[in-house]
């Protein structure tokens, strides 16, 4: 399967066209001497327009189109362009206005139409009138969510330079092609462009292409291909595409190594074939003298880079990315590399081998080395990289030692900066970092051995992650005024030596209105007394983790009344007091874990009011795995959290957003279960354990149908195992251990499969997982010396009843009864006189 992919010169084509329907829209009114000179539009086309206006399931993004005495000239309508001679509609232009339904066919109407574009809307399918309009140099109909076959009427139209079809990524393969010889005629196209369709079932597709001539850009992406390999000489083989100059195979299921015929594009400028599964070293390159773009990530490619990289005079774009490629990165790759802007190398295995003087002849934009060998000293190459460098990671690179002072130079444009993983030590200098009002600063210094306090200027920075080092003190960091700061969505300072009370001198952010932070995590330092004031009323605030610290006092009210989490975490602290009720207002909630502190009080019954653990709110959940600002770096922050899951602890990440869990283990929390808990239906984990909790399992705790773990051991809950636990299918993990539980463990498949530590400590409990049996439930072993042999049973459920006894214990209780009547009234005179008497007068 082959695909091809959107690039950066179609949106500046894009781009160009509206600057042209500007320019011509600008001169239908101003005439000579700048008068007014009207171009009115023909009635007939105006009438066309209106109906297909009145076809759009919304039409609202066209309230200039309007039959309006005062705006009835079409040609001032809003994507609209007219010939100021002939007065003829000739451009149709509304790329990305939301509009729906089928497209009519009242378009037919504009016979002079040259340009149509209604890419990025939602209309259904590829009419097979669009084939009429002959004219057409430029069709654009992608990012719609079409699906059905393209037509083949579309070869009608020759005279087209620009042609873009397909449907969405959402709805993937449901755009067909049947057969697509008829691209063949289209001999003037210059740009073809084809998204997401389904070219399964017909095996001429690329021939097709290949007889174009004028063909110099082709986009193929997220398309379903028959079975194509890079080493079918046949397909990829011959003549191919003399005037071709930019290439994109992206998202595909190429496979096996590049093809010796690459070398047979000699014009060619950019290569991309990410995303695919090719294998094998990179070829030769010196024959692709003037390409300027080279992307090959997320492959298995292997190998050495070739050195003839180095002879790519032109080349601005090398991306090799996540593959397999080994062994050394020398200056000779890189010797004649004068224009190179953007170099990614990441998450291979190669070693850098540069001579401490090396000078590089490059000015990078962009440099990412994550996982290339490095070290051990701090890279001297970047000394040279101040005038451009926005984006650097040099991430998980074996360097070590400290940071030297010449990188304040270097760090001056830098928006994003990755050093994590790595062995570097000393204190953070103090470096600048750009900002601006389109860059917002992303930093990760984490897992690192760095000490001492975090620097002020770091406040810049909208993303700060330094977890997993050795920082003593912040309160600069937070308390130093800043008119340049702009925004702090992220801080990250888990894992430190930090100490003492968290610093509630954040009133100047307050002041600025800047206090936009969405995660703020300072777990696993020695930070104490209460959370500070200054976060009520970060309503953008959706993750806070401060837990495995010392923190104290009671559960602030605000936290509920002024935040809007999703996750909170006051675990392994010194809290104390009850559960504030207004805790229940966290409608976003999606992870609740106030373990292992001291609280006390009953649990809220209002817990109903977590509409998040109630309600699947879909994509929307994923805000609390990530946040993703794609201006310098394609990658979104993980969010995690270490969370008890079925009796241990785990660091979840990637998928912590699909969780729904409540921990308040390990309190002093008393009174019942509220029965509210079973609204929770998205649940997948409760855990209440060690605690002072009393009474009931809630009876309708069964309707949390996604429940995998439970745990309310160590408490002193009473009653009976509701029978709702035997539905719950998903339980993997239950845990009702040291409670007052009594009577029968519930027959189910579920329940029976626990072992019995499951139910130990309930010494009312019985069943076949334990060691007690429940009464009547002893089996009755037939005596082996039976005289007659005749044994009888009664099935009930799983317990027998042994018949013989049955037969002996009735006539031994006749033989009691008649002797204890009988007896008595043969000893006793009154008592037989008087049963004498009774019988005469009742026989009279």
């Amino acid at each position: 399967m082959i695909a091809f992919v959107f690039g950066h010169d179609l949106c500046i084509m894009r781009a160009g066209v509206r600057a042209l329907i500007f320019l011509i829209a600008v001169g239908m009114l101003v005439g000579k001497g700048g008068s007014y000179s009207p171009v009115q539009c023909l009635e007939s086309e105006r009438q066309a327009l209106l109906s297909f206006k009145q076809g759009l399931e919304d039409s609202k993004p066209l309230s200039s189109w309007t039959s309006n005495s005062s705006q009835d000239d079409c040609c001032l309508w809003e994507g609209i362009s007219c010939d100021n001679k002939t007065n003829h509609v000739v451009e149709l232009g509304l790329s990305a206005y939301q509009l729906g339904s089928e497209i009519s066919p009242s378009l037919l109407q504009l016979k002079y139409l040259e340009l149509l574009d209604l890419s990025f809307n939602n209309f259904g399918r590829i009419p097979e009138f669009i084939g009429s309009l002959t004219r057409l140099t430029y069709l654009d109909l992608s990012g719609n969510p079409m699906s059905g076959t393209i037509p083949s009427q579309l070869g009608n139209l020759t005279s087209l330079s620009f042609l873009s079809l397909g449907g969405t990524s959402e709805n993937h393969g449901t755009v067909t092609v049947s057969n697509f010889r008829w691209i063949s005629r289209l001999s003037s196209l210059k740009h073809l462009t084809v998204l997401a369709v389904n070219f399964t079932t017909t095996s001429d597709w690329l021939q097709s292409i290949k007889i174009i001539p004028s063909l110099t850009r082709l986009d193929m992406d997220e398309c379903q291909f028959p079975k194509v390999s890079c080493t079918n000489q046949n397909q990829l083989g011959g003549p191919v595409f003399p005037a071709l100059e930019k290439l994109y195979l992206y998202n595909n299921l190429l496979e096996g190594p590049l093809p010796n015929s690459l070398r047979q594009f000699p014009k060619l400028l950019f290569l991309r074939l990410d995303n695919n599964f090719l294998t094998g070293p990179l070829p030769n390159l010196s024959p692709f003298l003037s390409l300027g773009g080279l992307c090959a990530s997320n492959n298995k490619l292997d190998g050495n880079l070739p050195e003839s990289i180095g002879q790519l005079r032109n080349l601005k774009y090398f991306d090799v990315s996540s593959n397999s490629f080994s062994g050394l990165v020398s200056e000779v790759h890189l010797m004649n590399l004068s224009r190179l802007y953007h170099m990614d190398l990441s998450f291979n295995s190669l070693t850098f081998n540069l001579s401490s003087n090396w000078l590089p002849p490059f000015q990078l934009g962009t440099l990412k080395l994550a996982s290339c060998t490095m070290g051990p000293q701090f890279p001297n190459c970047l000394r040279t990289q101040s005038q451009r460098l926005t984006v650097l990671d040099i991430s998980n690179s074996s360097i070590f030692g400290v940071i030297p002072s010449w990188f304040s130079n270097v760090s001056s444009n830098l928006g994003y900066l990755n050093m994590s993983f790595n062995h570097l030590s000393g204190m953070v200098p103090n470096f600048s970092l750009k900002l601006d009002d389109v860059t917002y600063p992303i930093v990760d210094l984490s897992y690192n051995q760095f000490h001492g306090a975090v620097p002020p200027l770091l406040s810049n920075a909208s993303e700060l992650y330094l977890s997993n080092n050795e920082f003593t003190g912040f309160r600069g960091f937070l308390c130093t005024p800043n008119d340049m700061l702009k925004v702090l969505y992220v801080l990250d300072l888990s894992d430190n030596l930090l100490s003492g009370s968290m610093p509630d001198c954040w009133v100047q952010w307050r002041r600025l209105g800047i206090l936009n932070l969405e995660t703020l995590r300072l777990k696993k330092n020695s930070l104490s007394g209460n959370l500070p004031s200054i976060l009520n009323g970060s309503s953008q605030l959706l993750v806070l983790d401060v837990g495995h610290n010392s923190l104290n006092g009671k559960i602030p009210t605000w936290i509920g009344e002024t935040l809007g989490l999703k996750l909170l975490s006051l675990k392994s602290n010194e809290f104390y007091g009850s559960i504030p009720s207004n805790l229940c207002h966290l409608d976003s909630i999606q992870i609740l874990d106030l373990s292992l502190n001291n609280l006390s009080g009953v649990i809220p019954s209002c817990i109903n009011n977590f509409t998040s653990m109630a309600h699947n709110k879909g994509d929307e959940d994923d805000t609390i795995t990530s946040i993703y600002y794609p201006y310098l770096d394609p990658r979104s922050y993980e969010n995690d959290a270490m969370l008890m899951w079925k009796g241990l602890e785990y660091k979840y990440d990637k998928i912590l957003g699909l969780l729904r869990l409540t921990d308040l283990s390990s309190n002093r929390l008393s009174g019942q279960i509220p029965a509210t808990l079973a609204n929770l239906v998205e649940l997948v984990q409760v855990n209440l354990s060690r605690n002072h909790l009393s009474g009931i399992i809630p009876m309708n705790i069964g309707e949390l149908s996604r429940l995998e773990s439970l745990d309310l051991s160590h408490n002193q809950l009473s009653g009976k195992i509701p029978m709702g636990l035997a539905k719950l299918s998903s339980l993997s993990y239950l845990d009702l251990s040291n409670n007052h539980l009594w009577s029968k463990i519930p027959t189910s498949t579920q329940l029976q499969s626990f072992n019995s530590s499951t139910y130990a400590g309930n010494s009312g409990l019985c069943g076949p997982t334990l060691t007690s049996t429940c009464p009547g439930d002893e089996p009755v072993s037939v005596p082996s010396n039976s005289s007659d042999g005749n044994e009888s049973y009664v099935e009930d459920g799983e317990d027998w009843l042994d018949m013989s006894w049955f037969n002996i214990g009735i006539g031994v209780g006749f033989a009691v009864g008649f002797w204890a009547v009988c007896g008595t009234l043969a000893y006793k005179t009154s008592w037989r006189h008087a049963y004498f008497r009774l019988l005469n007068e009742l026989g009279d």
